[in-house]
């Protein structure tokens, strides 16, 4: 018993001296948006950074005989003096983090991403790769992983940097796409009436091939088409697969750093703002609720989400909503957000509220359980071409109605 004893303290000693620190360094923090940030960079708060790489910095410190043992070393980083930051620098230059949020349910679930200091408490997250985390702005927190191995540095750059996973793993569509202020900044350069913003003084830009002249041979070598009309999300989509086929991801990383920063600088000078006093029915709606009553067959064959759905909701009517069991409710809320709901009608919009709740709870656990038997099924195989050449598939029949019918090959 005595002997276990001593075997146990002498662990203990161990991990108390750093070893347990050397197994893994990581933190975890709330993530705010980083406008001004590359889509390869991350902001991480001082206090998390010399946290994560203290051990870097004692050696940084000791190799420039600015300390003499490692106690003198740790003195200086908790006195935060201005040398320690300079390391600090120095050493986050070359060294990549991993971000990862939970659940982890799809390889872009963590990334890896040059972190640069910033200040307070939160992490700085690029705008666009917020889909790829299935993260927003509104309190979610991620952990921050350093990579300690040179094996696993070498990994993080050249297969997890978020410039080289603009793709999704699931269709093969970008995934990394402009939304929210950056849209409303692009659509405003995109639509109305600019003419003179910008002339052109050779009739053939083509025979003076200078550096102002890449633009136009870009999109040459790209066949891209010139756009003289705001675009969708959709047209979008195509001219970042375009591009990212032409030039590859790192080159496609760029240009969405430009396209983002210009967004943002347009949206802050348009300065939009909507509040409920923008929001007015109108005065017809009750003519076109009561011509429909008959009609909710219709709008139950034809019920869809988007964009466009929102604004319904806001100010015209919420319409058709579903039970726990994902079937329509028959009685349609013909009352909007605008006006208020009655008692009857706040409990039938209940029903989607606490399935959401539950399927937060439920179903995440479901999916993650879902993709560790995917893994160990499939792990042995190795995917050597692009289409096999065979034949033989496995057709799905439309679903509800729907017209498309996919096919696996």
């Amino acid at each position: 018993m005595c002997q276990e004893k001593l075997v146990q303290e002498a662990v203990d000693t161990l991990l108390d001296n750093g070893i347990r620190g050397q197994l893994m360094r990581d933190g975890r923090s709330v993530i705010v948006v980083g406008p001004s940030l590359s889509l390869h960079r991350c902001g991480l708060p001082r206090e998390i950074a010399i946290e994560l790489f203290q051990t870097f910095v004692i050696r940084g410190l000791i190799r420039q005989h600015l300390a003499s043992n490692i106690g003198v070393a740790k003195s200086k980083i908790r006195e935060k003096e201005p040398i320690v930051w300079e390391i600090l620098q120095e050493v986050m230059q070359g060294h990549p983090v991993l971000l990862n949020r939970a659940p982890t349910l799809h390889r872009l679930g963590i990334q890896a991403f040059q972190p640069v200091l910033v200040e307070g408490r939160a992490i700085c997250l690029h705008p666009l790769v917020c889909k790829g985390f299935n993260a927003d702005f509104d309190g979610d927190q991620m952990a921050v992983h350093v990579p300690l191995s040179l094996e696993a540095q070498v990994e993080a750059r050249l297969l997890m940097f978020s410039h080289m996973n603009l793709l999704s793993p699931a269709i093969g569509d970008p995934i990394s796409v402009p939304t929210q202020d950056m849209l409303i900044g692009r659509y405003v350069l995109m639509s109305g009436n600019h003419r003179g913003s910008f002339t052109i003084t050779d009739s053939n830009p083509l025979s003076n091939p200078t550096q102002q002249n890449m633009e136009v041979l870009m999109a040459e070598r790209a066949n891209l088409v010139f756009h003289n009309k705001a675009i969708d999300g959709t047209a979008m989509k195509r001219l970042i697969s375009r591009l990212i086929e032409h030039f590859g991801m790192a080159y496609t990383s760029h240009i969405l750093d430009q396209v983002k920063t210009l967004g943002f600088q347009q949206a802050t000078a348009t300065s939009i703002s909507l509040g409920i006093d923008d929001l007015l029915t109108i005065p017809s709606k009750g003519w076109l609720v009561q011509d429909a009553e008959q009609q909710s067959l219709i709008l139950k064959k034809h019920h869809h989400y988007g964009n466009v759905h929102a604004v319904h909701q806001l100010v015209g009517m919420r319409g058709l909503m579903s039970d726990p069991q994902g079937q329509m409710i028959d009685l349609p809320i013909q009352s909007n957000l605008r006006e208020g709901l009655s008692l009857t009608e706040y409990i039938i919009s209940c029903y989607g509220a606490r399935k959401g709740v539950v399927d937060t709870a439920v179903r995440t656990s479901d999916a993650g359980y879902l993709t560790r038997r995917l893994v160990e099924v499939v792990q042995h195989i190795v995917v050597h071409r692009t289409d096999c050449g065979t034949a033989r598939g496995i057709s799905v029949s439309p679903r509800n109605g729907n017209e498309v019918i996919f096919y696996f090959g």
